[in-house]
């Protein structure tokens, strides 16, 4: 696992623990403030039921009464106004004596809107109605001031927000923090790997250069036969491979110490082209390129050349017999666009977006004999692109399929 990689875990550990912190400490505010606006609701449900009893008016507390007329406190601060209608409609009576707000216009404008409702209960404004029958065929509408207790409930759900707000910086430091002991095992891995790759790959150069010139020296006394061809053939093969896994475990370094200047794209990309010519007339393959003039960009010269190499000996390697290969370059906007396409008919039901993983070789891509890949030049491919902040894609269409690179440079 590469830095890049490293990063966008610890990156999407801290995006889901946030956003699961976040769910909950929103949620945990939703359920206290919607339970005491329920318990507020219930407790005006219930005095307004009291009023509608007693006619009217809050009955005054008394020792022996329990419930809402627990104190003369309670009574004196609660505020309300009752109106009280005939069979027929007609204001008979209304009681403003226990609010200083309301006038008796103003009481019986909200008993006009009140008749309006569908609900006998709700709320209006800053009040709580309540609608009731009388058993002389009239009604009693109550309203109730709850706006002490709605100021008590935002104050409670500012709090609960400060505290969201409070509890998200707190939790971002400390998800922050544990990101880095959660990939701490990964980076571990990742710098094991690296090593092994490396001391391996030092290891196993001595046998095979053992190899190679015990097979020389044995090419020189008995001739060339097709067995030491083929251990010549093999020992070239596990030298490539030996020297594309060093490649990729040293990209990042690589990427660190590489120069950077500005590099004349166009030339670089005709010159790659041209270096690939007689493989292609060997293999019976049409190459062909189409580079715009004046491309330049600030990067390594020998990642870009590099870059072109393995798209274009992938092309060889696995284009359809008689086929053909283009490459292009071109800018637009601020990237240079590199692409390499190739004849592939077999291509129509494959997962293109796998070439790139380390290793994996397509079985219907072999539509030549094997050409001794290993399944890893495109990851290299991909290395590359991603040290210029880009993006490699392949597509297929129409029997061609394409390796597209975005540079930034």
């Amino acid at each position: 696992m590469n830095e890049r990689a490293i990063n966008k875990l610890r990156r999407k550990f801290i995006m889901i623990s946030m956003h699961t912190f976040t769910i909950v400490m929103l949620l945990t505010s939703g359920v206290i403030y919607l339970f005491n606006l329920h318990a507020m609701r219930k407790e005006a449900f219930s005095v307004t039921g009291e009023i509608i009893e007693n006619g009217g008016e809050l009955p005054v507390p008394s020792g022996g009464i329990v419930g809402h007329q627990t104190s003369m406190d309670n009574w004196y601060a609660t505020r309300y106004f009752s109106i009280i209608y005939d069979k027929n409609g007609k204001v008979q009576d209304v009681i403003i004596s226990h609010i200083s707000a309301v006038g008796e216009d103003d009481a019986k404008e909200f008993g006009r809107k009140t008749l309006d409702q569908y609900f006998t209960f709700g709320s209006i404004e800053k009040y709580y109605y309540r609608v009731e029958d009388l058993e002389d065929g009239g009604k009693i509408i109550v309203f109730l001031d709850f706006s002490r207790q709605l100021k008590i409930i935002g104050r409670i759900l500012n709090i609960a927000l400060l505290l969201v707000t409070s509890g998200l910086v707190v939790a971002a430091f400390v998800v922050r923090i544990l990101s880095f002991r959660l990939v701490r095992p990964e980076v571990r891995a990742a710098e094991q790997q690296k090593a092994f790759i490396t001391n391996a790959s030092h290891e196993l150069k001595t046998p095979l250069a053992v190899i190679r010139a015990n097979t020389e020296v044995e090419t020189m006394l008995n001739g060339e036969n097709e067995w030491n061809q083929s251990t010549m053939r093999q020992v070239d093969r596990m030298t490539g491979l030996i020297q594309n896994l060093v490649m990729i475990a040293r990209a990042e370094e690589n990427a660190k110490n590489s120069e950077r200047r500005e590099i004349n794209v166009t030339a670089i990309t005709r010159e790659t082209v041209q270096t690939f010519r007689a493989v292609a007339e060997q293999e019976k393959l049409k190459l062909e390129n189409k580079v715009r003039d004046g491309l330049v960009m600030k990067a390594d010269e020998s990642q870009i050349r590099q870059l072109l190499t393995l798209l274009i000996d992938n092309a060889i390697k696995y284009c359809d017999k008689n086929g053909s290969i283009l490459v292009s370059a071109e800018r637009r906007g601020k990237t240079i666009r590199l692409q390499v396409s190739n004849s592939y008919e077999n291509g129509k039901n494959v997962d293109c977006s796998r070439f790139f993983d380390r290793f994996y070789r397509e079985d219907t891509a072999h539509t030549q004999e094997d050409k001794g890949g290993f399944g890893i030049g495109l990851s290299i491919a991909e290395s590359l692109v991603r040290q210029y902040k880009g993006t490699i894609d392949a597509t297929w269409n129409n029997g061609v399929i394409s390796f597209v690179c975005q540079l930034r440079g």
